[in-house]
């Protein structure tokens, strides 16, 4: 999930400065800052 391609497109809209192939710690690093700022 963490690897999804859809996941990953949705967090590139958050955070432009995503690596093109971010490792599942990135991923879920972001997702988690996405969250606490809701």
């Amino acid at each position: 999930r963490l690897q999804s391609p859809t996941v990953i497109a949705g967090l590139r809209e958050a955070f432009p400065d995503l690596p093109e192939n971010p490792d599942a710690e990135t991923v879920f690093v972001k997702l988690r800052e996405l969250r606490n700022s809701w």
